[in-house]
Parts: structure tokens; C-alpha cells; sequence
């Protein structure tokens, strides 16, 4: 018997002469963290340029930007880790994938809890962070602005809805932060991650190549 294809969303379209345009990205969805971030952290400065054009904005304004460039990290934050430990499992010391996103299943959307997986990683990988001239120079400053992130969006629940689950106000009332600041930080943690997340890939790709050539080698000596 014949599978049905699967449903197709109609009122969507494509309509005649559109160029369909789909989600699916690759056969591994867990080697797409890094491209997801860097597509919310593009959508945020844009949008951010966008604001600082205009004569005027609104307070609400921001809420989105701020959204798009948590979310934008903490996915380039898991991306650093999945690429990381893609490279420890090349000599065992990794985890097992399920094993990683049991981790994030655990975590939900706190930050926090993805800093001592990424210090393990640069660990390995005798990486040193170091992001000169910028808020998030060493890796306890990564680790002030994390925990000042969480304080504002513990949940990645603040900077979408005015509420929580349970009806009551999800922003402190005494919360205060400088928003300039605040964008400026997370600009530079956010290209940071994504460009930790682009070294370990490099060097997983590196160390497959060296093992490859290795067991090429060793099966023409026998």
C-alpha cells in the first residue's frame, strides 16, 4: 500500500509562480544550531539598524530585538557544545548525542547551565577565550553576562509576553539595564559563540582528515 504524502499547508501557498521555500536545511538537524543562531542574530542587528533610523520608537520596540539576540545565543552557546563535542568524541571523551540533548532537555532555555559544557570543550580543545575590547573579554566576564541575561529572561519567557503561565507580570518592576549597553554586549558574545562554534567544526574536520589518512595509511603498510 502506497504512503500518503504528507499535509501540506494550503492557505500558505506556494501560489502559482512563488518559488516554494521549506525548513528543512540538511539531514542533520543537530549540526544546524549554529546556522539557526546566526540567522536570529543577522534578523536582530538589522533590526536594530532599523530602530536606530528612525526618528522615534516605541518602548515595545525592544522586546524583540532582545528576544532575537537571547535566542540567537543561546542556540550559537548549544552549537559550540554539539560542535565540541563532536570533536572530544574522536578520542572517546565526548558524550553520546542523546546524553547532550538530555542536557538541554534538563536546561529548557536557561543559559547558565551551558557554561560549564563550553568551558570543557575550550578545555579540550586547549582554547583560551579571549575577546579583546569588548564587555565579554575573558570567560568570567562571559559568565557575568550570562548570569545578567538570566536575571532579565530566566526562561526565554520575558522578552515575549507581558505574563507568565500563571497570569503574573513576567518583567521586575525594579529591573533596570542600559540599553545601548545591553545591545552592544550581546552583539559581541553572540558573534563570539558563533565564531567558537565555526573553530570547533574546523577542527573536528581537521582530526576526521588526520584519522582518515591515518587508517589509509595503515591499511597500505599491511
Amino acid at each position: 500500500m502506497a504512503r500518503r504524502p504528507p499535509p501540506q499547508p494550503k492557505s500558505l501557498g506556494p501560489k502559482e509562480a512563488e518559488r516554494p521555500s521549506t525548513l528543512y536545511f540538511s539531514n542533520v538537524p543537530e549540526k544546524e544550531f549554529g546556522y539557526y543562531g546566526e540567522a536570529f542574530y543577522d534578523a536582530a542587528r538589522v533590526l536594530v539598524r532599523s530602530i536606530a533610523r528612525r526618528r522615534g520608537h516605541k518602548m515595545a520596540d525592544v522586546l524583540p530585538v532582545l528576544f532575537l539576540y537571547r535566542h540567537a545565543i543561546e542556540l550559537s552557546a548549544k552549537a559550540v557544545i554539539l560542535s565540541g563535542n563532536n570533536l572530544m568524541s574522536i578520542t572517546g571523551q565526548g558524550k553520546t548525542q542523546h546524553e547532550v540533548f538530555d542536557d538541554f532537555k534538563k536546561w529548557k532555555h536557561r543559559l547558565c547551565p551551558l557554561l560549564p559544557p563550553i568551558k570543557r570543550v575550550f578545555d579540550y580543545a586547549n582554547w583560551e577565550w579571549y575577546w579583546p575590547n569588548s564587555e565579554i573579554e575573558t570567560f568570567a566576564d562571559v559568565k557575568a553576562v550570562f548570569s545578567d541575561l538570566e536575571l532579565l529572561d530566566p526562561n526565554s519567557f520575558t522578552f515575549r509576553y507581558p505574563t507568565n503561565l500563571r497570569g503574573e507580570r513576567s518583567a521586575r518592576a525594579d529591573m533596570q539595564f542600559g540599553l545601548t549597553t545591553t545591545i552592544n554586549v550581546l552583539d559581541a558574545l553572540a558573534e563570539a559563540l558563533q565564531t567558537s562554534d565555526f573553530g570547533l567544526d574546523a577542527e573536528y574536520g581537521k582530526e576526521e582528515h588526520r584519522g582518515q589518512v591515518l587508517t589509509s595509511n595503515t591499511e597500505v603498510k599491511s
